[in-house]
């Protein structure tokens, strides 16, 4: 069922939360519509009509909706979930947060993005918001890119021993396992945080996720990367690099970050999409 397929393949994926300076928006306050009670698909070839199921609601609260984007099977799955997400942190407010997730997950040969937009600048702002960018979205060729990164994270029959993955620094066996790595920044010392290691139930994927906060200056934009590999080494500090460079990392959105002391909380989306199974 490609619903499942998907919500495998997002259980690393990552929504952004940070405080800043910003000074406050009174848009905000307003009343206007959002979607609520709203999960359907749509292939890409159909006509974006939002389902009679789905429920206009007049709140102050921000709307949000996100589109899973399944290359694999063409087809476009909406959500928008009951939950309330604040767009307020430390009295400072924003028109919009948008987070885009590239994912791959190479033993299901698995292409998907996945855009989240919560806002509160109009009527339903999400799904005008979302429905800009699906002609572009579905018209992406991520193939070439999915090629040239399983080579480095992937083999179909990887060897049963003598596989090694860094932990920290070092080099530890993990036969049977995944190696693991994921950039982020630590929440209370605002320092880089990088994690290698040996995952004994992880399958091998890449999430590379790209987020945006507005009003506010690019510095406050941030980029995040998750892999696992299944390949001798493969979350060594070179293949991080080779990786980095293959979707086009920013190492100064991070660094920016932590100059500027902002929040950087990240909350996996798995319990949100596990919802929808």
């Amino acid at each position: 069922m490609p619903m499942m397929n998907t919500s495998i393949l997002f259980s690393h994926l990552n929504i952004f939360e940070r405080s800043s300076s910003f000074k406050p928006n009174k848009q905000q306050e307003s009343e206007h519509l959002c979607l609520m009670h709203c999960t359907f698909t749509i292939p890409f070839d159909a006509p974006l009509v939002v389902p009679s199921t789905c429920r206009e609601q007049l709140t102050t609260n921000p709307c949000q909706m996100s589109v899973i984007v399944d290359y694999t099977h063409k087809e476009l799955v909406f959500f928008s979930l009951d939950e309330i997400m604040s767009l307020t942190v430390n009295g400072a407010r924003f028109d919009t947060v948008s987070s885009e997730v590239l994912g791959f997950q190479f033993m299901y040969n698995i292409l998907s993005c996945m855009v989240h937009h919560a806002c509160s600048n109009g009527d339903k702002c999400e799904w005008n918001y979302l429905i800009g960018k699906i002609q572009d979205l579905t018209k992406r060729d991520y193939q070439p890119l999915y090629n040239s990164v399983s080579l480095k994270l992937y083999i179909e029959q990887p060897e049963s021993t003598g596989s090694h993955c860094y932990s920290s620094n070092e080099l530890t066996e993990c036969s049977g396992g995944a190696c693991f790595f994921v950039e982020s920044v630590n929440q209370e010392t605002f320092t880089p945080v990088i994690i290698r290691n040996c995952l004994l139930d992880e399958m091998p994927m890449l999430h590379f996720a790209r987020s945006q906060y507005t009003p506010g200056p690019t510095k406050y934009d941030s980029d995040v990367l998750a892999f696992a590999c299944n390949l001798n080494e493969c979350n060594s500090p070179t293949n991080e690099l080779t990786i980095k460079r293959l979707v086009g990392f920013n190492e100064n959105k991070s660094i920016g970050l932590i100059k500027t002391g902002c929040l950087y909380l990240i909350i996996g989306l798995y319990f949100i999409i596990s919802t929808l199974i």
